[in-house]
């Protein structure tokens, strides 16, 4: 979940590659931001359980469709390539501007796009903020600063992943594990994380309290892309069962890309999608989860 004052978060495109054999999840977050601040701010960035922080990462606006996909490992697909390539019908480009059509509701896109000041702005610091000392636990979360946004309309990414204690408690704990928006994560943390394990972050109910508590931001739009097997890094198919109404299953439209990812969108901040392993396995990409180890840091 991302937090902030004076901010309008507008989209939020989340994306999840699982890898079975290495019991990891890498994720992206492509958030498209308006401030309406006269200087720079920043924002907090906030996880359940202990995250890791991928400092050096490119976004969903620089890879190009039109270049042939990468490939990993056993003709892996480039995750960013076929991110691309699902939303390339939202973005616009005229003389060198960026812009993104927005949803108007889960099936339609808004006729008129919103045009971008700033597209990753190297200005912006990604800082650890609040840091747990031990990899071998399960906090009640992680946080961390993206500071230097600028005011006015900003496109950028934060990459995580999970391992180890958090994706036995978040993923391998039972047959069945979920994908939830931003106020229904912020209720976990708060009515179950912290009274729970609040003793090994001290001063964590003090920190929710006064930076996230009342200053989650609600998105206009939250998109969930899901990797399958063919696309790098993803080693496990998955099924996925919304269990709320307000998220809905959305086919993707290349057709040779329509097995490599689920889609979903929504227009809420509590949706719940049902996510479990299927019984199939696939050789676990090597080359790509040993790049991804050497660029990780905790937060």
């Amino acid at each position: 979940m991302l937090c902030g004052v004076d901010l309008e978060l507008l989209q939020v495109i989340s994306s999840l590659t699982f890898c079975r054999a290495h019991e990891t999840v890498s994720m992206t977050f492509d958030f498209l931001v308006a401030s309406h601040r006269d200087a720079s701010t920043k924002l907090l960035l906030v996880h359940r359980g202990l995250a890791l922080l991928n400092p050096r990462c490119g976004t969903l606006l620089t890879c190009s469709p039109r270049r042939p996909p990468l490939s990993y490992g056993q003709g892996r697909i480039s995750r960013d390539y076929i991110l691309r390539t699902i939303y390339d019908k939202h973005i616009k480009m005229d003389r060198g501007r960026v812009g993104y059509k927005e949803h108007q509701n889960w099936l339609v896109l808004r006729n008129s796009a919103t045009w971008l000041d700033y597209v990753a702005p190297h200005t912006m610091d990604y800082i650890p903020y609040y840091v747990t000392e031990s990899a071998l636990s399960f906090p009640p979360l992680s946080a961390f600063y993206a500071s230097n946004l600028l005011p006015g309309i900003s496109w950028f990414r934060v990459s995580l992943s999970i391992s180890g204690v958090t994706y036995d408690e978040l993923v391998k704990i039972g047959p069945h594990f979920g994908i939830e928006g931003p106020l229904r994560a912020k209720n976990r943390i708060a009515d179950e994380d912290i009274p729970l394990r609040s003793y090994l972050q001290p001063g964590v109910k003090e920190f929710f309290d006064s930076k996230i508590e009342r200053q989650v931001l609600v998105p206009r739009a939250y998109d969930v892309v899901i990797f399958r097997p063919g696309a790098e890094g993803c080693d496990v198919d998955t099924v996925c069962k919304p269990l709320t109404g307000d998220v809905h299953l959305r086919q993707v439209d290349d057709l040779l890309l329509q097995d490599k990812a689920h889609l979903f969108v929504s227009q809420s901040s509590e949706f719940w999608i049902e996510v479990s392993y299927t019984n199939s396995t696939h050789e676990p990409d090597d080359i790509t989860g040993q790049r991804n180890a050497e660029t990780l840091i905790y937060v």
